[in-house]
């Protein structure tokens, strides 16, 4: 098997496969038919569609060449859009993404890559992630990825949270797409996660498992506290591979791949991962017993210590087995050496 490494450049005048600048204005076609404000809301060019719609009674949107006043015009698919920004600055964070994130590809060859995503980087494009997301850097660094998931989720095959960083496979073909996709629903992908969490466990090993839906008290969170309709069951395996004071370093494989899987079961035993802001893992240090050290680098954490550190799958084209290990980020590495210090 013949391995490929290089490296792409981002072209200054595309960002994508639709989307274009020049100078101050930036266009693209539409992908579906339907209201001018919500397609701008839904590509992510807009943070929200009340901006979006701002926008556009300012003259600032333009259809077809013509300059478009009503949110609720009509676009057809395929049509062209051009919005014109009063800063240009806005543009920059897409030119400046491939410097920012250090994407590290760990397998390639012609039908799939596997990649270390940076912690931090959101995987696909969303409100107020045009440009600083994963797929844009994967459309400047591969000469193909696939298609299926659409032009703003290409190669994309499964995700991690925008804090976790780790392995990610990508699809660079539509028949790669499709099968990777096939063997994570029939759940023949292995993979392994480290998590730095607080506490101490009572045992080694274990599964944690139940039904998981989204929080009817705070729809940016999940939980397996109530159960309704929408729930789903969720398993993962874990092992305890170190004990510090107030601190566990946790091997989790989850067999399901829930959003927010591995941060709620966890939390929800008592044992959040540090950093976690949104399932309570930066609300439980003691100021007065930590030792400096460890308190200056706690307040300095920004998202969740959870890492995909393993992968292993059969390759879909070659039915070889393939295996992957992303090493941990600085920050991770670099709070653990100082929790075991303190051990």
């Amino acid at each position: 098997m013949v391995l490929r490494f290089f490296m792409g450049t981002l072209a200054t005048e595309q960002i994508s496969q639709n989307i274009y600048l020049t100078n101050n204005k930036q266009s693209f076609n539409a992908d579906v038919k339907g209201r001018l404000d919500v397609i701008l809301f839904e590509s992510g060019i807009f943070i929200s569609r009340a901006k979006a719609k701002k926008n556009i009674k300012a003259g600032l949107i333009e259809v077809e060449g013509k300059i478009i006043s009503k949110p609720s015009c009509i676009v057809l698919k395929g049509q062209s859009i051009i919005i014109t920004k009063k800063n240009s600055d806005s543009f920059e964070s897409a030119f400046n993404c491939n410097d920012r994130y250090d994407l590290k590809v760990l397998y390639e060859d012609e039908d799939l890559a596997v990649i270390n995503k940076p912690k931090g980087l959101v995987v696909h494009t969303g409100p107020g992630h045009l440009n600083d997301n994963l797929v844009t850097i994967l459309k400047a660094r591969f000469l193909k990825l696939s298609g299926v998931g659409g032009l703003l989720r290409q190669g994309i095959v499964h995700r991690l949270d925008k804090n976790t960083s780790g392995v990610l496979i990508v699809a660079k073909t539509d028949l790669a797409h499709v099968e990777l996709s096939k063997l994570f629903k029939r759940r023949q992908v292995h993979k392994e996660y480290l998590a730095i969490v607080w506490g101490l466990f009572d045992v080694k090993a274990g599964k944690l498992s139940g039904q998981m839906a989204r929080s009817p008290f705070n729809r940016l969170k999940f939980t397996t506290r109530c159960s309704n309709g929408a729930s789903r069951e969720t398993t993962t395996m874990f092992c305890v591979e170190e004990s510090f004071c107030d601190f566990s370093l946790v091997r989790l494989m989850p067999i399901t791949g829930r959003t927010h899987q591995l941060r709620v079961q966890l939390s929800e035993i008592g044992h959040p991962i540090v950093g976690d802001s949104l399932y309570g893992g930066k609300k439980r240090i003691n100021k007065k017993t930590c030792p400096k050290e460890i308190l200056d680098a706690f307040l300095g954490i920004d998202g969740q210590f959870l890492h995909a550190e393993k992968i292993s799958f059969v390759h879909p084209s070659t039915s070889y087995p393939v295996a992957v290990k992303a090493d941990l980020p600085w920050d991770f590495a670099l709070f653990l050496n100082l929790i075991r210090q303190y051990a």
